[in-house]
């Protein structure tokens, strides 16, 4: 039989939003929500060709209003209609329990271990939710969009292997406050050379370390070296040189990880998303587990000694969660340790932090975080 779930519009729509997601689109939605907001619960929460259904339903329903309902229920009377408690405010879901009692109709709840679990009366044992949503659905029902991802270059195997040279040795580490220097004062060519951005150095001052940095973006391609100038091949490249190769890596681990923690649904690198509002945030590492949303921070600034800087990146983090949804996991992977004051404010926010010579190890730290509630 058809199935009907009834809910309310609120903080929590993503749940809401899944049992037309895990079912590709066969389960109906029925949303109450005031009038004015018809419009943002159709584009938030349509799956395929399954559009939700909206009852205008105003903050204090009367009498009234639940007639209303009675009546629009009786128009599904051929389907099983299931209450979904998961979202609204405490008292309108408190008052839309009473009446599902009234009427004799099972309620549900969908928590954040992710099992849906039925309410009084009913007996029904606890259900894990599948997992069949991806990062585009989970931000349209927070009427966030996806602009675009990746690094804006072709992410070759050579690419790949370049990235976990550099990962794979924590000793090598402080070389690349040197890259990172470099990369980020290189300025714009222009005429013949438009496209590319180059940069002095002295050979004395930056070493040989640096300098066999410079040999491996020779042989990938990403830049030529001559007389202590490096030109950088693109705009990309200059991002890759600035911290996007540690994004990548960390965006490999996880997708190496999903072999063995299949509850990683969807991830993706650099995801550019725009609120509804016009706002636009570029997010490192983005993935879903579990249906729950996690977000990575990725930096290779040298932060150990400045904790201002390091303290923002901590509390942008806890913005950007706050904003994403509810139970959003946040993690700052840092190339170099962070001051010890920030690693104990990010624990109060509950925000990871993986560093220095934990990062050959990703895989363990992120598998534990996925894993931890």
């Amino acid at each position: 039989m058809e199935q009907l779930h009834v809910s309310l519009w609120g903080e929590y729509n993503f749940k809401s939003y899944l049992p037309a997601i895990n079912s590709n689109g066969e389960a109906k939605l029925l949303v109450l929500a005031d009038k004015s907001l018809e419009r943002a619960v159709i584009d938030s929460l349509t799956y395929k060709n399954s559009v939700p259904e909206v009852l205008h339903w105003p903050k204090q329903p009367t009498a009234d209003d639940y007639q209303r309902l009675s009546q629009c229920l009786l128009n599904h009377s051929d389907k099983e209609i299931l209450f979904n408690l998961s979202a609204g405010e405490p008292v309108s879901v408190l008052g839309l329990y009473h009446f599902a009692l009234q009427q004799q109709l099972p309620t549900y709840l969908i928590d954040d271990e992710d099992f849906q679990h039925w309410l009084p009366p009913s007996t029904r044992q606890p259900i894990e939710v599948e997992n069949q949503a991806s990062l585009k659905y989970y931000f349209k029902a927070h009427q966030i969009s996806l602009e675009k991802s990746g690094l804006d270059m072709p992410i070759t195997a050579e690419l790949r292997a370049l990235t976990n040279l550099w990962a794979s040795y924590p000793a090598d580490y402080d070389t690349f406050r040197g890259l990172n220097y470099l990369a980020g004062s290189a300025s714009p060519n222009f005429g013949d050379h438009a496209g590319t951005y180059s940069v002095n150095y002295s050979n004395k001052q930056h070493g040989k370390d640096v300098q066999l940095l410079f040999s491996d973006l020779e042989k990938a391609g990403l830049a030529t070296v001559a007389d202590e100038h490096i030109t950088l091949a693109s705009e990309a490249a200059k991002v890759y040189c600035n911290g996007g190769w540690l994004e990548l890596y960390v965006y490999d681990q996880v997708r190496a990880l999903r072999e063995r923690v299949p509850e990683i649904q969807d991830v993706r690198l650099g995801l550019e998303i725009r609120y509804p509002e016009g706002i636009k945030n570029e997010l490192d590492v983005v993935f879903l587990a579990d249906n729950q949303l996690h977000l990575i921070e990725v930096k290779t600034s040298y932060l150990s000694n400045k904790i201002a800087d390091a303290n923002a990146i901590v509390y942008k983090l806890e913005a950007l969660a706050n904003a994403l949804g509810a139970d959003v996991k946040g993690m700052v992977i840092s190339l170099f340790d962070l001051p010890g004051g920030t690693i104990n404010r990010a624990g109060l926010y509950d925000i990871h932090v993986v560093s220095g010579n934990q990062i050959p190890q990703l895989q363990y730290h992120l598998k534990h975080w996925i894993e931890e509630q």
